[in-house]
């Protein structure tokens, strides 16, 4: 008998170890899911860093930090156009290149935002 009541007591309180241990690591997934899409929601808030470069009149982008490649294109707009089809919804900043194509790329990009201010008038 009392071994029966023990044999008993013990299967149920191994069931209640399990389920409870499955609650506590089902709690810990959701927690660690939603922690990850939070970080993810960051990251795509964040422009990406881009490295500039231009190579027989076409111009190149890779990422300043991993140094893959990202796009490219004969200018400003086309580089845009390229970027955004490979990183839909991202922005980008380009922080390194040579300091003379910076400065016509900065140059550029005045214009087309001038443009794009006309045209949304």
């Amino acid at each position: 008998m009392f071994t029966e009541d023990f044999v008993i007591n013990f299967v149920l309180f191994l069931i209640l170890a399990w389920a409870l241990r499955r609650w506590i690591e089902s709690r810990v997934l959701a927690t660690l899911h939603q922690r990850m899409a939070e970080i993810e929601q960051a990251r795509l808030k964040q422009p990406v860093p881009l490295m500039v470069e231009e190579i027989e009149g076409r111009l190149y982008c890779w990422h300043a930090e991993t140094k893959d490649f990202v796009c490219q294109g004969a200018d400003l707009q086309e580089l845009r156009d390229n970027f955004k089809l490979r990183y839909p919804g991202q922005n980008a900043h380009v922080q390194d290149g040579p300091e003379q194509l910076l400065h016509r790329l900065r140059h550029e990009l005045k214009h087309l935002r001038q443009n794009e201010n006309l045209n949304s008038q």
